[in-house]
């Protein structure tokens, strides 16, 4: 057991609204705890074994910070035992397998790459593969291919320190692909069908792209878009009652962060404005509901946060194809997607004809793989029909990530 005390300042220490302000804090803790009752959060690691698991933890994050580009371990590339480790703890948490490929680097012809089509991407860091636990998929990144003026185009919304820029944008294809490699990303072509590239219009989505082209990346709902149901996105392992009792606590060391990573997104759903945790508590209580009912309900389009609309890159992409027809008459947020409800999508071919430089790397793959030294096989592709209202109430736990219809 754990037990966190957060000890107040001495009273003498303190001003009249500070000392009021705790006095509002006690009552607002004596109001939860005559709802909730007191909880107790059991963790499963021995004393003995808790400074040895954070060490291995911490391993899976060490390498390819992106701080000096060409220099081992704080640079681009993640080392080839980052990948292993994490290729290891994705087996064992998830029981999904990557297995080994020769590291080519394909430059894959521009012929065939058409308006629309999708490219996959997995980068072996630790924090990716947060994603593919949290989600079962096994793409942490999507980006989309436009021809632009002529000119091949990899338009997407990034965030990385690895990566050249930020935001919402547009890079060449040549160079986009040597920032990937540079990366180290595992990066697969994944085309639209003959009829959803028949029926995608290009000129409405490429407007749309040019609109919030610049926009900074959509951290404000990065949790949100996998976050569906009350209780079954968190891992097993971990208490839903947890996330908001964690969140309260790192906001007294990084505010700032908190804000953006948790507190505007749950203020949108609570039609609030400015509220901390704390307070955002006190409003929950007051409606007779938990922090779970919130961030269960959908994440919008058309939200504004304090640093415009928020994409993060699945929904930038699922925002494009929406824009571009792709989904005809269907109601859904593209902001509730995440990369593997992407690629999932029947709007991408599941086994297109390989070009032959791609046959002759990875025969045994059904979309042609451009660099990594993993295979890059996603399960699912093109087999979901869009309908309204999807992936807004979508489970996502491991080992199943059992996906139950509508």
């Amino acid at each position: 057991f754990f037990f966190l005390m957060i000890r107040r300042p001495p009273r003498s220490t303190q001003s009249r609204s500070s000392a009021a302000s705790d006095v509002y804090k006690r009552q607002l803790q004596i109001e939860a705890f005559k709802k909730e009752g007191l909880y107790i959060f059991q963790f499963c690691d021995t004393i003995l074994e808790f400074i040895p698991d954070v060490i291995k933890t911490v391993s899976l994050f060490l390498g390819g910070f992106g701080l000096k580009p060409n220099l081992p371990f704080i640079g681009d590339m993640p080392p080839k035992w980052l990948e292993r480790v994490n290729v290891e703890w994705i087996k064992e948490g998830t029981g999904f397998e990557w297995f080994p490929r020769k590291n080519v680097n394909l430059a894959l012809d521009e012929k065939y790459i058409k308006d629309g089509d999708l490219f996959g991407i997995m980068r072996f860091d630790g924090n990716a593969q947060i994603i593919e636990y949290a989600t079962g998929g096994h793409a942490c990144h999507v980006v989309v291919a436009m021809w632009i003026d002529g000119e091949l185009h990899i338009i997407e919304s990034q965030q990385t320190n690895y990566w050249p820029k930020a935001g919402i944008q547009r890079n060449k294809y040549r160079d986009w692909l040597k920032y990937a490699w540079n990366a180290g990303f595992h990066v697969v072509h994944i085309p639209l069908t003959d009829e959803a590239r028949a029926r995608f219009n290009k000129d409405a989505a490429l407007q749309w792209f040019e609109s919030i082209e610049g926009t900074p990346y959509g951290s404000h709902n990065f949790l949100f878009v996998a976050l569906d149901t009350k209780y079954d996105n968190a891992p097993p392992l971990l208490d839903a009652n947890l996330v908001p009792i964690a969140f309260s606590i790192f906001e007294q060391i990084q505010p700032s962060a908190v804000t953006d990573l948790w507190s505007e997104a749950i203020n949108k759903r609570l039609n609030t404005q400015g509220l901390n945790v704390h307070q955002q508590y006190d409003e929950i209580l007051k409606r007779n509901l938990t922090f779970s009912d919130i961030w269960a309900i959908p994440e919008q389009d058309g939200w504004l946060y304090s640093s415009g609309l928020s994409y993060v890159c699945s929904a930038f992409a699922t925002g494009l194809y929406k824009v571009g027809g792709l989904f005809g008459d269907f109601e859904l947020q593209a902001t509730e997607f995440t990369p593997r409800d992407v690629y999932s999508l029947n709007i991408f071919n599941p086994k297109p004809d390989l070009p032959p430089e791609c046959l002759a790397i990875d025969p045994d793959l059904p979309h042609c793989q451009l660099s990594g030294r993993y295979k890059m096989k996603l399960p699912g592709v093109g087999t979901v029909a869009p309908y309204s209202h999807m992936n807004e109430r979508c489970p996502s736990q491991p080992p199943e990530y059992f996906r139950p219809d509508n």
